[in-house]
């Protein structure tokens, strides 16, 4: 299996699981349209204004961000970028669901290096 890049890609046959741990598993294997497809049900069922709702939320704009990355989307992924910044900082800190908002961070911070080498964490918001 390869990962979907919508437009580019067909789109998979096989149904996408949802659950935590299917998304994650997904997102860390560079399937990261299925990660975001794994987490959207969760995040519609997460009680509003959660830390739970901003985690998922958060984790699906970072697939997103890659995603968009991956298709030449530079720009768009700079956006979602921020926007991933935005929903995880709502999570706070410790850990949400069993994830350490460090290691959400962290990979926020990967993100943003890609989009803009040698960029800081939190350099996409001023990449808009």
């Amino acid at each position: 299996m390869t990962p979907h890049l919508p437009g580019l890609t067909p789109r998979p046959e096989a149904e996408i699981r949802p659950g935590l741990g299917e998304g994650m598993a997904l997102y860390r294997a560079g399937f990261f349209w299925e990660a975001h497809e794994a987490w959207e049900p969760l995040w519609l069922a997460a009680a509003p204004n959660s830390r739970e709702r901003a985690l998922l939320q958060g984790l699906i704009q970072l697939a997103n961000g890659w995603l968009k990355l991956r298709m030449g989307r530079a720009p768009a992924a700079a956006r979602i970028a921020a926007l991933a910044g935005e929903h995880l900082g709502r999570a706070g800190p410790g850990e949400v669901l069993g994830i350490d908002s460090a290691w959400a961070l962290a990979e926020l911070a990967r993100l943003e290096r890609a989009v803009i080498p040698g960029g800081e964490p939190g350099s996409a918001k001023s990449a808009l």
